[in-house]
């Protein structure tokens, strides 16, 4: 069982490295680790500015996703949360201060598995818990809870070079259509200069020929 849940692991982290919107592979992810923990259920709450929302879930009803989602976590009034979230390491916690909906879904204890990179912490996945998951089984969860932060933090960094490649050749557009503009411009003001000293021209040489017609002899 653990070599082939080991083969699928490193298939997921394959993607995850390839992913450029890794955030499609969280469900993925959350039923791999269901299935490691034999557990039917698995959530996803990424951080947003001041608390954590679901992200993906797998093993639960539409209903209940969107009730979960509309139950954001704050990590500011979970003190046991927070502490957990810092370990990064899986973590067996009782749900006893989690919000009805959360604790209704996992039961009155789950494991708790970091998503982090570096010094960087971006959600977790919680799954419901027997409280007797074997060592090697939390090792290889906390791997797949690190490789899904290095790949949510590479596709953050994806985003803002393509922001800024966007914004750069908006930028060079915008820098050719002024020349462009400004080569009309002066264009223009050439040929308008031009015709005006044509027609100055036309009008002398018209009177000079006019002035000889009238004085032949000079």
């Amino acid at each position: 069982m653990a070599t082939t849940s080991l083969g699928r692991v490193t298939r997921i982290f394959s993607a995850l490295a390839q992913s450029q919107k890794p955030g499609t592979l969280l469900g993925r992810v959350a039923a791999e680790l269901g299935r490691l923990l034999d557990q039917p259920l698995a959530l996803v709450a990424l951080s947003a500015p001041a608390h954590y929302v679901l992200a993906a879930a797998t093993g639960v009803t539409t209903s209940r996703r969107l009730q979960l989602r509309h139950t954001p976590l704050d990590p500011g009034r979970i003190p046991m949360l927070a502490a957990a979230v810092a370990r990064n390491a899986p973590v067996r916690i009782e749900t006893t201060e989690l919000p009805y909906r959360w604790r209704e879904a996992l039961g009155p204890l789950a494991v708790l598995v970091p998503i982090w990179s570096r010094d960087r912490r971006g959600g977790f996945f919680l799954l419901p818990s027997q409280g007797a998951e074997r060592e090697e089984i939390l090792l290889i969860a906390e791997a797949l809870g690190y490789q899904t932060g290095i790949a949510l933090e590479n596709a953050e960094l994806l985003r803002r070079v393509s922001q800024k490649e966007q914004a750069l050749r908006s930028m060079v557009r915008s820098q050719m259509e002024a020349q462009e503009e400004e080569r009309q411009r002066v264009a223009g003001d050439i040929h308008d200069g031009l015709t005006q000293q044509l027609v100055g021209i036309w009008y002398r040489v018209h009177a000079c020929e006019r002035l000889i017609e009238a004085e032949p002899a000079a």
